[in-house]
């Protein structure tokens, strides 16, 4: 009798007693086994094989833990980690926006020339499209410490800039992604993409725009609230800096593009100065 005749509970002791996440890759009925076991059997192996403080952390990295794993490794904690006051370490994995991509430009054009759904952008990403609902979550869970959004030099933000996902821009702009990473990256990735309002997006703080959905009439309603109360006070109103500096290998970019509505914006709003390799660029 070959390992593959066992009965699936055999196989779950199996793998929770030899804690080898080689075993569901042995062949495809394991993988079809584990991939469709129950939250409690993966909660309970995520337990035991990453016992400790950096459970959450650890779990993270895992494919499949997802929001109903992270509240059953919560809910069946044993007494020696099951502290109500303690908060939970967490991270933003790269396996989270590793599979971002650009919509289809089909699909965009259509949406650009028909009437959007509640809470879908131009780029036809919407508030609730993948990672949003598992970020909202992580961020939100009264247990979890909230993540770094700069995890990984930023990697999550310059995902998102790729793939044009606009409301994932925003929610990590809001909670303090800087898109001065890794030399600019994020906005270097935009300047490529030839699209000035998501370069203002990742530059200034305040032409944020205000999109459909919870957080967008959240943040309209702030933005609201701010400008009641700075109105008796107008003149002292202090201009909020940008979120990254403008420098000349972000201005050579734009040149080579060709993307020159983003070139006269770093020249004449930003007060970006070209050297002589970008000029002699913008003369030939």
């Amino acid at each position: 009798m070959s390992l593959q005749n066992l009965p699936v509970e055999l196989l779950y002791e199996i793998f929770m007693y030899g804690q080898s996440e080689h075993f569901p890759h042995v062949c495809h009925h394991f993988y079809a086994v584990f991939k469709s076991a129950p939250t409690s059997i993966l909660s309970h192996y995520l337990i035991s094989r990453h016992y400790g403080l950096n459970l959450i952390v650890k779990s993270l990295r895992y494919p499949f833990c997802n929001e109903s794993i992270i509240e059953a490794i919560l809910r069946d904690l044993p007494s020696s980690l099951n502290r109500g006051d303690v908060l939970w370490e967490t991270e933003l994995p790269r396996r989270i926006f590793r599979t971002l991509q650009p919509k289809s430009s089909s699909a965009s054009t259509s949406l650009a020339g028909s009437k959007r759904r509640r809470g879908q952008t131009v780029s036809g990403w919407r508030e609730d499209d993948e990672p949003l609902p598992f970020l909202r979550f992580l961020f939100n869970h009264e247990r979890l410490r909230k993540p770094t959004v700069n995890h990984c030099q930023g990697y999550g933000l310059t995902k998102a800039v790729f793939a044009g996902h606009l409301p994932l821009i925003r929610f990590l702009l809001d909670h303090g992604a800087d898109p001065g990473c890794k030399d600019g990256l994020a906005v270097m990735v935009a300047i490529k993409k030839r699209d000035l309002s998501l370069v203002k997006l990742l530059i200034e703080p305040d032409t944020t725009p205000v999109v459909d959905g919870e957080e967008g009439h959240d943040r309209k309603r702030q933005r609201t609230d701010r400008e009641k109360d700075s109105k008796p006070n107008r003149a002292k109103r202090r201009k909020l800096e940008d979120r990254v500096r403008i420098n000349s290998d972000m201005l050579k970019t734009a040149v080579r593009c060709d993307a020159r509505d983003i070139v006269e914006y770093f020249m004449n709003e930003k007060g970006c100065v070209p050297d002589m390799q970008t000029l002699m660029m913008m003369s030939s």
